[in-house]
């Protein structure tokens, strides 16, 4: 009993600790700087790891993340798919943004990994 079970209590614990890596979570947390329903909502700071994976211009992005967060003080945006669509008509002025979010939402979460 002992050959199969400690085995497969390693090998899970191997694969929890490479979903859950520091890396991993960093990029999660860059995922999120799109969504309105988390802390890091356009957040400059945590925007660069997922920026580097869809090959998007970090600093043009940062510079419309700051632009977008006083376009939207008045608004209240609920999620990602509302956040779309207000920036759709502005694709021009938002192109890095734009191109972040729809890589957020079509990503699987297999991907993270």
């Amino acid at each position: 009993m002992n050959q199969i079970y400690f085995p497969l209590i390693d090998s899970m614990l191997v694969i929890l600790n490479d979903r859950f890596s520091l890396k991993t979570l960093s990029f999660m947390n860059s995922i999120a700087t799109v969504y309105p329903e988390s802390k890091n909502f356009l957040s400059i700071n945590d925007v660069d790891e997922f920026s580097r994976h869809i090959d998007v211009d970090s600093n043009a992005l940062k510079n419309e993340f700051i632009v977008i967060k006083t376009m939207l003080m008045s608004k209240t945006i609920n999620n990602v798919i509302q956040f779309l669509n207000e920036l759709i008509p502005f694709s021009t002025a938002f192109p890095q943004t734009l191109r972040m979010i729809k890589s957020a939402i079509t990503m699987p979460i297999s991907q993270v990994a």
